[in-house]
């Protein structure tokens, strides 16, 4: 989240700082508030607590075809208050979304700089956004808090916030928003002239529309999302979830009953028969023992204790509530993470998808509300403090997409240690998290693994190891390790070239000798290696692979490396090491 505080988007800072001064915004009015709660806002309740399935029907019915949008607002806040998957899944995506950094970034022409008014107006927008100060006992939200209910759309299919606005020295600045209760928020029924549209009802009662008005735009953020195309009464994501609520509400009753009748030891007596008198007093005894803890029974009775009965998880209740809970996981998450494994777990792969599937969902909440935002508030911001809406900056979201950590490391071991790609070493050590040694650091407190050699095969000299060097420059040493990553992938790819030169076969086949030809080009290529010592490795490798070359000399290396490299490259580089 981004606060007063924070610095601006640097081509923000450019533009402005490049700019000449610019006059202050024209400021207007502070619009005043429109709502104001009452107490009877908050007892107002049509739907009774024990609404019955028939009941459900009518209201989503009601909300499509009567434009009652209140009463279906109700049904699913219900549904929250009394589902705790779907509380807890709807928190999930409205919390993670509403805690993101969202930047604001300046009106520009594609492929051209911001100009310095628009720099200026991103400027001010993102200075006064932050900078709410609500008052918490009159039920008022901070930017956080109105990202936050706005996002109740998600689920429900609209949220309507106000804003409360406030004169200072920088300007008309938002200072507080509130949530508007659903009695609020009304459709045009049937009959009616009005077009169909979001309205406002000031009296927020039930029954009565003939007070409908549109939302004034600098008032209110009308937040509409679909879970599909159509009217907005009827693709609220919740609708398609009722039954589910339904039936894990009953289920829920079901199976409490069942905890009742069959989740306590069932106590058993049996009495002497030609005793009748005594049945009386043993029932009375009987049902009095779960509280009482003890009983006296005449002789000749018997008292038994029944195990209560087993295997509950397999009743048609409990299997009831937990498809609900499932179908709540997969609509509003999509995906069930590790309700849908199982008691044997899953693989990390799965639960790799299922956050990804998660990410995708709530990057596509983030930039829901990132476009209210920018469709309504910041127009409105620049509305009462500029006279128009023009150059309107954007709030762009900072979703961070997890990275695969392993996968990061084998990528950058094979571009920068395979194939020598010149990189920032502070870049690489923010790329893995991991701190970056000071210039002063002692260098026996500094842990540098080296690279392991190569296994030669039998009976062939191993690869030539680069001898190590003292302490240098941490840049020099930086220099030095790429260029003998360069140098080892050359002659890797001059063994193979060479490899296939002199045998006709793909290189790929005979990887299993290639250290002893890289061996061989490494000692050709250096100058420190005498003839003798080449002659006698070029024997070595000879004798090592009969099957492959009846006569490997250095003539034939040689010619197998020129035709390989060029004549050109091989005369320069390989001038001291065509021995014969």
């Amino acid at each position: 989240m981004r606060f007063p505080w924070s610095k601006p988007a640097p081509q923000v800072v450019k533009a402005a700082e490049a700019a000449a001064p610019i006059s202050a915004p024209t400021v207007s009015a502070a619009p005043a508030p429109v709502y104001s709660p009452t107490v009877r806002d908050r007892q107002t309740r049509t739907l009774s607590r024990a609404i019955r399935p028939r009941e459900v029907e009518a209201v989503l019915e009601r909300a499509l075809l009567d434009g009652d949008w209140r009463a279906q607002a109700e049904l699913f806040d219900m549904m929250e208050d009394t589902w705790p998957r779907l509380t807890k899944n709807l928190n999930e995506v409205k919390r993670a979304v509403s805690r993101l950094d969202y930047t604001v970034t300046p009106f520009t022409i594609k492929g051209a700089e911001p100009t310095p008014s628009a720099a200026e107006r991103a400027e001010f927008v993102d200075s006064v956004l932050w900078s709410m100060k609500p008052d918490a006992t009159a039920f008022e939200k901070n930017t956080e808090g109105m990202f936050y209910d706005l996002l109740d759309a998600h689920g429900k299919g609209i949220s309507v916030v106000e804003v409360y606005w406030s004169a200072s020295s920088a300007g008309i600045v938002p200072r507080a928003a509130r949530q508007l209760p659903g009695q609020f928020v009304a459709f045009p029924s049937f009959g009616s002239a009005t077009q169909d549209r979001i309205l406002f009802d000031p009296t927020g009662r039930y029954g009565s529309n003939a007070q409908l008005v549109p939302f004034q735009p600098d008032n209110f953020i009308v937040a509409v999302c679909q879970s599909r195309s159509g009217h907005p009464a009827s693709t609220a994501l919740l609708r398609s979830l009722a039954k589910y609520w339904i039936a894990s509400q009953f289920g829920f009753q079901w199976l409490v009953n069942y905890a009742q009748l069959f989740g306590t030891p069932l106590r058993w007596a049996t009495y002497d028969p030609n005793n009748k008198a005594l049945l009386d007093d043993i029932c009375a005894m009987l049902e009095n023992i779960g509280s009482s803890g003890w009983g006296a029974f005449p002789v000749g009775t018997t008292l038994d204790m029944k195990e209560p009965a087993g295997k509950a998880a397999d009743n048609p209740q409990k299997l009831v509530m937990d498809i609900a809970d499932k179908a709540c996981d997969l609509l509003i998450l999509g995906q069930t993470l590790t309700t849908d494994v199982g008691e044997s777990g899953g693989s990390r792969a799965l639960g790799d998808v299922h956050m990804s599937v998660r990410d995708d969902i709530m990057a596509a909440a983030a930039d829901w509300l990132a476009g209210v935002l920018n469709t309504q508030l910041v127009p409105s911001i620049l509305r009462l403090n500029y006279g128009d809406d023009s150059e309107a900056p954007l709030l762009v979201p900072d979703i961070k997409v997890a990275e695969d950590a392993k996968a990061n490391a084998e990528r950058d071991k094979i571009l920068i240690g395979d194939l020598g790609l010149p990189v920032e070493k502070a870049w690489l050590y923010e790329r893995h998290k991991i701190p970056q040694p000071a210039h002063d650091a002692d260098p026996e407190t500094i842990f540098s693994p080296t690279m392991p050699a190569a296994p030669a095969l039998p009976g062939v000299p191993p690869v030539s190891q680069v001898p190590r060097v003292a302490p240098v420059g941490a840049r020099e040493v930086e220099s030095k390790i790429l260029i003998q990553a360069r140098r080892a992938v050359e002659r890797d790819r001059l063994a193979d070239a060479v490899l296939e030169r002199l045998s006709g076969v793909a290189a790929d086949w005979l990887r299993p000798v290639r250290p002893v030809f890289a061996d061989l080009i490494a000692k050709a290529t250096d100058a420190t290696i005498t003839d003798a010592d080449f002659i006698k490795a070029l024997e070595t490798a000879q004798k090592s692979m009969p099957e492959l070359f009846d006569r490997l000399d250095s003539d034939t290396l040689a010619r197998a490396m020129e035709e390989a490299m060029g004549a050109a490259a091989v005369n320069g580089a390989v001038k001291s090491s065509t021995r014969a």
